[in-house]
């Protein structure tokens, strides 16, 4: 039915959008200055990522006020809605507001937790994970990656990020810019265990 104001629609038919990982992944991106933040969001969404939770951290060369803060998440939420569109997805991830990093931490749940954090204090610090030891059989359905700002960590957030489970995760020996550990990390855990392999 028609009127000049109004529609009524029926749906015949649907499909499903089939873009979506079987793994759930969850961001947590510490601020980044300039281009980074933006960069690492839309690559993101791009590779998958279900949750982005940005955060202030100590060495976080961004520190925003209320005012700022609202503009900058209008401003991300658009980059996640123009990411869906260049890469097909129909399920917007979920934008969380900027919080104090030990807040997001404790509200953590998926089954593997892992920061980007490669540092030791000595040799004999075994606690970083490799990337061989993540390659396990078990099936994993849903992770989280803690990814720094350009200073990284504090000793007290990674102590912090220990203390709720999280395992340090060396990617290699260079140093990688904030948004391109992004990427890095999202893509092995897509490998691992989403659905990279998939035809």
């Amino acid at each position: 039915q028609q009127s000049k104001k109004s529609a009524d629609i029926v749906v015949t038919d649907s499909q499903a959008n089939g873009k979506e990982s079987p793994l759930h992944t969850v961001l947590v991106q510490a601020v980044s200055k300039g281009e980074r933040m933006d960069i690492a969001i839309q690559k993101a969404v791009e590779l998958g990522v279900n949750e982005i939770y940005p955060v202030q951290t100590e060495f976080s060369a961004v520190k925003l006020d209320a005012k700022r803060l609202d503009k900058k998440h209008q401003h991300w939420q658009a980059i996640i809605q123009s990411a869906c569109e260049q890469c097909g997805r129909a399920v917007l991830p979920i934008l969380h507001p900027v919080q104090p990093i030990e807040q997001v931490l404790d509200n953590i749940n998926t089954q593997e937790k892992i920061i980007l954090h490669p540092y030791q204090k000595n040799k004999n610090d075994d606690r970083i994970r490799s990337l061989k030891l993540l390659h396990t059989d078990k099936a994993v359905h849903s992770a989280t990656v803690l990814i720094g700002a350009e200073g990284g960590f504090s000793d007290d957030e990674v102590a912090v990020a220990e203390d709720n489970g999280f395992a340090r995760l060396s990617l290699g020996k260079r140093i990688l810019r904030t948004e391109t550990a992004t990427i890095s990390a999202l893509t092995l855990l897509q490998f691992l265990w989403g659905d990279y392999e998939e035809k």
